[in-house]
């Protein structure tokens, strides 16, 4: 099984989040949505290195903040599957109105019966985003 992951990243004041999912009968499952508070890059590579290890992570995404410093982590840690996505206001808007939209027709299913926070939904629409895109 193919699963993606979707990483909104921060350091600051804000929580950094992942949501990993995969394509099952035509629905996109989300298997994994959290945010939390990550102090360093390491810190944070060394969770998506954990959840790639459970997960077995196809491709993953994450947004241009810290890009570099991130992408040289995860090579180090030999995770060479996730690229950089960088975000402006109107791909933001884009993605969400994917996700909206897939949710509206029942195409997602959030394993996690949880409402999805202003923290998760960035990490949440690219993850849907690069499953969405697998499937053209």
């Amino acid at each position: 099984m193919n699963y993606y992951m979707g990483i909104d990243v921060s350091f600051n004041k804000d929580l950094s989040a992942i949501a990993i999912g995969h394509l099952e009968e035509n629905k996109i499952k989300i298997d994994y949505l959290k945010s939390k508070r990550t102090k360093s890059i390491k810190e944070l590579t060394k969770w998506i290195k954990k959840l790639t290890d459970k997960y077995s992570i196809t491709c993953g995404v994450y947004d241009q903040y810290q890009c570099f410093p991130i992408k040289q982590d995860l090579e180090n840690k030999g995770l060479s599957q996730f690229s950089i996505v960088y975000s402006t206001a109107a791909s933001i808007s884009k993605s969400q109105e994917k996700y909206n939209l897939l949710k509206k027709e029942n195409k997602i299913e959030i394993g996690q019966k949880r409402i999805v926070s202003k923290d998760k939904k960035d990490a949440l629409a690219r993850c849907v985003g690069l499953i969405d895109k697998s499937l053209l």
